[in-house]
């Protein structure tokens, strides 16, 4: 049988007593409030599950988002799911509320299944929630979230995870803005895994060349849980519209994670990227730093790629001395992160295929400048890699397919037919990916062959 509590917080009686016989017929014990003072006395003499709170408040010392910010600034309350309610309600109150950490925001007339969905929604991820802190609890480990990003040193990563922890109990969209290579993607997951909707589908879809059938088909896998967009700012101007469409009539019911670069901020400024959409994707921005901006963490991130690498080798963690790891913290990581786990699975795989016992200094840096080299490559704008191949005379689909094809093709030959360490470091999804190099043509049982 229901237990859960309710607390009803609107100005208008009709209303909270509508309310109070639809939620006491399902079962749940309802308490009603009509100003801010008589709902702070209810939350601090009871224990409340979930509260409905209107925006507009008339005769109360503080209106709802008022309200919301005290509870969610409070240790002790900032768990309670709070849905918004409003008559007069529009995208940037929605926006607001969802940044400060309401759990939605419905308008007024609102319908009556949908408002018990997302009662009981809000309510099974709260009790799915506490329920990982226990275990957490139980086994030791840290109740602040994602220990991974925890371990981090530099002020700049402190701060992000910091953040990422702020997020677990909201369900605000949010945008991860960074250079190429800093583990955007990574950081996307570490979020979906502290968040109220962990337990629900995620999915990792490419932006770039994304259709809005496709991207249909994304909403419709992951329903209730998270699209993480990578390259959002690669996104087709129609698939924009009819991302905006949705967002703008609530078609839209699970949580969107965009990834982009700092380029998005000057196509919306030249307006090839909607404004309207970045300031709905937006609603958080995350910037990630780089590698010269967080170099106390290097040698934690070379243990850590080290040991998951070996891991994928299926051989014992290789040890590197104190000397080999001072020269990699101290080089110019240029491709951030997949740069440095290129040198460092480069280093394992010489370790293996040489039979070597150690690995010194003058191994990592003969490595280094084959890494060096591909990064600089990898940094040239994609059109300048293509203008030397193939020159302005292809329509634009068959330079693309060409070019699409060429760098595919290397990255094959670079991890040698790995699909799964390619898809990674390319950021796209492995199925997405199978699918591609099908459609190119492009063999992905043996080393490929240059086009």
């Amino acid at each position: 049988m229901v237990t859960d509590t309710i607390l009803i917080i609107d100005d208008e009686a009709d209303i909270r007593d509508l309310l109070s016989d639809i939620f006491m017929d399902e079962g749940y014990n309802v308490l009603k409030a009509a100003h801010s003072e008589q709902a702070l006395s209810l939350i601090k003499d009871h224990e409340i599950d979930l509260i409905i709170l209107d925006i507009w408040l008339e005769n109360s010392d503080l209106d709802g988002i008022e309200i919301l910010k005290t509870l969610k600034k409070s240790d002790r309350y900032s768990h309670i799911p709070i849905l918004m309610i409003s008559g007069h309600g529009n995208v940037e109150m929605a926006v607001n509320a969802m940044k400060v950490g309401a759990y939605d925001f419905i308008e007024k007339p609102f319908q009556i299944d949908h408002i018990l969905m997302n009662t009981k929604r809000a309510l099974t991820q709260k009790k799915l929630v506490e329920e990982n802190k226990r275990l957490r609890f139980q086994s030791g480990d840290s109740e602040k979230g994602h220990t991974f990003w925890n371990d981090f040193h530099s002020p700049s990563m402190q701060k992000l995870s910091q953040s990422i922890n702020d997020l677990a109990q909201s369900d605000a969209r949010v945008m991860i803005i960074g250079d190429r290579g800093t583990g955007k993607t990574k950081i996307a997951k570490s979020l979906v895994d502290i968040s109220k909707r962990s337990t629900e589908p995620v999915l990792i879809m490419q932006s770039k060349g994304l259709s809005p059938d496709e991207l249909n088909g994304a909403l419709d896998e992951v329903s209730s849980g998270t699209l993480v967009l990578q390259s959002v700012d690669k996104m087709m101007d129609e698939t924009q519209k009819h991302l905006m469409d949705l967002l703008s009539h609530n078609q839209c019911r699970c949580r969107i994670v965009a990834l982009s670069s700092y380029d998005i901020d000057q196509a919306v400024q030249l307006g090839s990227f909607r404004s309207s959409l970045y300031d709905r994707l937006a609603v958080t921005r995350l910037e990630v730093p780089n590698l010269k901006q967080r170099g106390e963490d290097i040698g934690m991130l070379i243990n850590q790629i080290l040991y998951d690498i070996c891991l994928d080798f299926d051989i014992e963690t290789i040890a590197l001395d104190s000397q080999t790891i001072q020269t990699l913290c101290e080089h110019e990581w240029i491709g951030n992160i997949k740069h440095l786990k290129s040198a460092l699975e480069l280093i394992v795989y010489d370790f293996i295929s040489q039979n070597k016992k150690t690995i010194n200094v003058s191994d990592a840096a003969s490595i280094l400048k084959t890494i060096e080299k591909n990064a600089q490559a990898e940094n040239i704008v994609y059109l300048n890699e293509c203008k030397q191949d193939i020159g302005y005379d292809m329509p634009i689909k068959q330079a693309r397919e060409y070019f699409e094809k060429n760098y595919l093709t290397q990255m094959l030959n670079r991890f040698h037919g790995n699909i799964s360490n390619m898809a990674d470091y390319i950021e796209m999804d492995r199925t997405a990916l199978y699918r591609k190099l099908k459609t190119l043509n492009i063999s992905y049982n043996g080393i490929a062959k240059q086009p």
